[in-house]
C-alpha cells in the first residue's frame, strides 16, 4: 500500500474523473474496478523503458490511486495551434508505436487474477494482439515544449488490436472530424486530414 499522507491536495480541473488531487509529485485518483489491471500495466511498462506514461505506485490507505505527476500541459476542449503540426502528428505516432511495442509483453501474473480490465467497448475482431489505450486524444496527452511526452488517463485500457487504438488515434488528432468540428477544437488550419492518415501511419509502421 502506498503511503502519501493525509493531504488533500490540489484538484486538478479538464478531465472527466471527478475529484483527482495533486499532492506535490503525486496524482491522487479514485480506485475503481479495473485499478489494479491498471497499476500492473503502468508497472511493467516502466520496467521495459517506455518513459510515455505516468509512474503507478498503488492504493493509498484512502483507497486512492497514487500515480506521478508529469510536468507538462494537456491539450484540453480547445488544443493550440502546434498540435495540430505534422511535427506532432510524426512524434504522436511515434510514441503510440513504441507504447505498442512496451505493451506486447505485458502479462498479469497467475497470481493476481482474478484482475479486471474495462469491457465496455465493443470487441472488433475477437482478437487481442496488444494492450490499448483506447482514448489516444489530445485531451489525454502531455506536452512538453511543443512535443508529446506522455500518455494520461489508463483508465480505459484494455486488450485488443494495434489497428484499433490506431484508428482511435487517428481519428482524433488527424482530426478525422467535420469542418465545423475541426474549427470548434482550434484545427480549422487542417484541410486534408486524408493526407495525415498516411503521414501518421507512415510514422507509426504500418
Amino acid at each position: 500500500m502506498c503511503r502519501v499522507g493525509d493531504e488533500d491536495g490540489v484538484p486538478l480541473d479538464g478531465g472527466y474523473q471527478a475529484d483527482v488531487r495533486r499532492v506535490a509529485d503525486r496524482v491522487l485518483r479514485p480506485s475503481h474496478r479495473t485499478t489494479r489491471y491498471i497499476d500492473l500495466l503502468l508497472r511493467h511498462l516502466r520496467s521495459v523503458g517506455f518513459q510515455g506514461a505516468p509512474a503507478s505506485f498503488g492504493v493509498d490507505g484512502r483507497g486512492r490511486h497514487v500515480l506521478e505527476y508529469l510536468e507538462g500541459h494537456v491539450a484540453n476542449a480547445v488544443p493550440p495551434n502546434h498540435v495540430w503540426s505534422d511535427q506532432v502528428l510524426i512524434a504522436i505516432a511515434r510514441l503510440v508505436r513504441r507504447y505498442h511495442d512496451a505493451a506486447l509483453s505485458f502479462l498479469v501474473p497467475e497470481s493476481w487474477t482474478p484482475v479486471v480490465h474495462q469491457q465496455e467497448l465493443p470487441d472488433v475482431t475477437g482478437d487481442e494482439e496488444v494492450v490499448c489505450h483506447n482514448d489516444l486524444a489530445p485531451w489525454n496527452t502531455v506536452f512538453r515544449d511543443h512535443r508529446p511526452a506522455a500518455f494520461i488517463d489508463w483508465d480505459s485500457a484494455a486488450p485488443g488490436t494495434r489497428a484499433w487504438d490506431v484508428a482511435f488515434a487517428l481519428w482524433h488528432w488527424t482530426p478525422l472530424y467535420r469542418e465545423h468540428r475541426r474549427a470548434e477544437v482550434g484545427a480549422a488550419m487542417v484541410t486534408d486530414p486524408s493526407s495525415r492518415v498516411s503521414t501518421f501511419l507512415e510514422a507509426y509502421g504500418f
